[in-house]
């Protein structure tokens, strides 16, 4: 910020430059008026008459140019005609600017003119130079938009005067508060007010009507049965464009318009969608303007005529209700229903899944067991033909018996014998018992005298003399207990001997 001292130093030489311009003002206004006085004063009585009668102004279009051609002229430093300077009443129409407010119009726009040049220079602002011969001056003009007067919508001009007793007025579009209305079965009382500026009649109806919504019992009567609208919107702009549909949808003659309109729903046939059709039902005709008493009359009339409209509404929207209880029960039903559905088709897959499983493990399962018996035929064959011819019966008699005979006792209760040679491998046994059927691998051998077991492959090498076998001896099939080795221990336990008691007998007969 620049010292005090040079501030004021600017604005006195801003002061020295601007008392020459004021001057230059003054003059160049009384310049422009000397003109205009003198060519008025030329007029005919004939003209001063017409004008007079008109308003002061002449409706003569050449003469309105001419006007304008004067003032121009006075604009630019230039004076009249000469002819006109002397008065004189010729047949050409006088150049006149005092036709369409000459005189006042040219005054205040070359002052309007000037005062802006002399701002402009007061102001420090820059300004275009004319050239040299010209050295006119023209003031920058403002981006800055004057505003808006009319800002605020109908509640708060309203209420600035009337106060902020008043229905609950629905500022929105149209189809919002009568759609509003339907669905809380109500009539729309619709008040569309006179533009702004009519005057006269107009506005001391809208001033009666707006004191009589401003009383409390007819607010509360609103309130209570109806959805008040007006004419919405920040600007009057606004509001005009909204007053203007309104009234044409509602069927205004004239403004101010206060009336009551209804709305129905109604099926389209070609789409089969629910739409709503206004209709107005009630209009107040204003001549006189309603008082507090009259409206509230008024509209309690209007709701005892109408009422068989809303209860048909209601019926309708009950009736709808219904509709989309029903159909939301069956949209839900059917969801309900595609969901188990989709669940069922889960469970199903993971069943059917489950049982392709189990069976792809029985029929793996199966392969293998076929594999094994297969496996276990050709193994017994082998085997049945390696263990060749018996001994003669021979060489079981006498003290130095060469064979013994053995019985073997299988699982399902049948028995079977064989002679074998004493000095045969205990393998040779158990393999013949292979060849009967016995499951070596889970099962072994036992005798009650001696009381031993024999299993493959542990006892598989000793001789049948070396396991205490003689020359007659019974075996019996039995299941190897759980983690036993391929080995014997060469005893038999209580349970074994128990199951082998009742072969005792055998034995001796053997």
């Amino acid at each position: 910020m620049p010292p005090p001292a040079a501030s004021s130093g600017r604005q006195q030489q801003q002061s020295l430059r601007a008392g020459p311009l004021l001057f230059v003002a003054l003059v160049a206004v009384n310049l422009s008026t000397a003109p205009l006085l003198v060519t008025a004063k030329s007029l005919p009585r004939s003209r001063w008459v017409a004008a007079s009668s008109n308003g002061g102004s002449l409706h003569d279009s050449s003469a309105s140019s001419n006007a304008r051609a004067v003032a121009v002229g006075v604009r630019c430093g230039a004076t009249s005609s000469g002819k006109e300077d002397e008065g004189e009443d010729t047949d050409e129409p006088p150049r006149s600017p005092l036709s369409e407010g000459g005189l006042a119009a040219t005054v205040k726009e070359t002052i309007s003119k000037l005062t802006g040049v002399v701002r402009s220079l007061l102001g420090g602002k820059g300004s275009k130079s004319g050239g040299a011969a010209g050295g006119g001056t023209k003031a920058k003009k403002s981006s800055k938009r004057k505003p808006n007067s009319s800002s605020g919508g109908f509640t708060e001009a309203f209420e600035a005067k009337y106060g902020k007793r008043h229905p609950k007025f629905n500022e929105k579009s149209f189809g919002d508060a009568t759609e509003t209305a339907w669905g809380r079965n109500r009539l729309c009382l619709v008040y569309i007010a006179a533009e702004k500026g009519s005057g006269g009649k107009a506005a001391k109806v809208d001033d009666a009507i707006c004191k009589a919504l401003a009383d409390p019992e007819v607010a509360e009567f609103i309130d209570s049965s109806f959805v008040m609208w007006v004419p919405g919107g920040k600007s009057s702009a606004q509001r005009v464009a909204a007053s203007a549909a309104a009234a044409k949808r509602v069927g205004a003659r004239s403004l101010p318009f206060l009336g009551v309109v209804n709305s129905a729903s109604e099926t389209d046939k070609m789409t089969l969608e629910r739409k709503l059709e206004r209709s107005t039902v009630a209009m107040h005709h204003c001549n006189p303007p309603p008082s507090a008493s009259q409206m509230v009359s008024w509209m309690a009339r209007v709701l005892e005529l109408k009422k068989n409209l809303l209860e048909v509404e209601l019926a309708e929207q009950q009736r709808l209700k219904d509709e989309d209880t029903i159909y939301t029960e069956r949209v839900e039903g059917y969801s309900k229903s595609l969901k188990d559905d989709a669940l069922r088709e889960v469970r199903e897959r993971e069943e059917e899944a489950e049982r392709a499983r189990l069976a792809e493990e029985e029929r793996l399962a199966q392969e293998v067991l076929e594999a094994k018996q297969r496996e276990d035929v050709e193994r017994r064959e082998k085997k049945a033909a390696e263990l060749g011819q018996e001994p003669p019966e021979s060489a079981v008699k006498g003290a130095e018996a060469k064979a013994a005979t053995l019985m073997l006792r299988l699982a399902d209760g049948s028995r079977i014998r064989r002679r074998f040679l004493r000095s045969d491998p205990m393998g040779k046994v158990l393999d013949w018992a292979d060849v009967q059927g016995v499951d070596l691998d889970a099962q072994r051998l036992s005798s009650t005298m001696p009381k031993a077991s024999f299993s493959h492959p542990g006892d598989s090498g000793m001789t049948i003399e070396e396991a205490g076998l003689g020359r007659q001896a019974l075996l019996f099939v039995e299941q190897k207990p759980k983690g036993a080795t391929g080995d014997s221990d060469g005893t038999v336990d209580e349970a074994e001997a128990a199951a082998a008691a009742g072969d005792e007998g055998t034995e001796r007969e053997l």
